[in-house]
């Protein structure tokens, strides 16, 4: 890995062109970073390319990072800290709204459909397409994947606070495991985990709006069809909130 203090000077000037407010971190966090990095995202995955998702996006996790620790005005700590302290963890589907895991939205009929927004059965809200808000937490979306064996999702379209991006085609970079069935076993696992990489990362910070919308082609008629989208990301929050194992105590959005 590259000298986190360098990578911290440099992400300072992306800092001030996103017009965000950061605290530096300290030697010490600078190590927990480390670690925390290492173990909990790069080495932690089976596949090579995950972790190498992780150790190419170095310089925007740690933006990420500063940008809380201004937020929370306090250390950041490890996987484990204590509740005074902040940490870094794999981003989850409960983080974003969608509920108690990514697999909790899992059909979809052709065409476009709402998959992040205030009207989940999670969040219980009322108006399909509204964005939700950002809770106490800040996440660096690095990709978009899916769990599914076949995915079906063809495209999806990021709203960020009134602001809609290109909508990103996904269709050809995620491969179906069914052909390939003649490969060597560690090939097939290599592909299990499948996603497309944001060459433009996606930071979200409290009170920042967000919905995303996904697209099925017609081509399967007017069945559902099985797709589990998710996103790869870091996100930043309270040690003390992410000791709670019951997570419809927590309010995130």
């Amino acid at each position: 890995m590259r000298n986190l203090a360098e990578i911290q000077r440099a992400v300072e000037y992306m800092a001030i062109d996103l017009n965000v407010v950061t605290r530096l971190l300290t030697e010490d966090e600078m190590e927990n970073f480390r670690r925390s990095l290492l173990k909990t995202f790069v080495h932690s995955f089976y596949d090579f390319e995950v972790g190498q998702l992780f150790l190419r996006s170095v310089g925007e996790i740690m933006l990420g990072a500063i940008i809380a620790k201004e937020k929370f005005y306090c250390e950041l700590g490890n996987e484990l800290g204590r509740s005074y302290n902040f940490g870094m963890y794999l981003t989850r589907a409960y983080f974003l709204g969608i509920g108690e895991d990514w697999h909790a939205a899992n059909e979809w009929k052709p065409g476009d459909s709402w998959w992040i927004h205030e009207a989940t059965e999670f969040l219980g809200g009322y108006c399909p397409g509204n964005e939700i808000t950002i809770g106490e937490q800040v996440t660096v979306i690095l990709a978009y994947g899916s769990l599914a064996r076949n995915p079906k999702i063809e495209r999806i379209q990021i709203h960020k606070s009134g602001i809609e991006f290109a909508t990103i085609h996904t269709s050809l970079h995620f491969a179906d495991l069914k052909l390939l069935q003649d490969l060597d076993v560690y090939t097939r696992r290599s592909m299990i985990l499948k996603y497309k990489e944001f060459d433009s990362k996606l930071i979200l910070k409290e009170n920042d709006r967000l919905k995303v919308r996904v697209t099925v082609p017609d081509i399967y008629g007017v069945e559902k069809v099985e797709d589990i989208p998710f996103f790869f990301g870091v996100t930043f929050m309270m040690s003390g909130v992410a000791r709670t194992l019951d997570i419809s105590r927590i309010v995130w959005v």
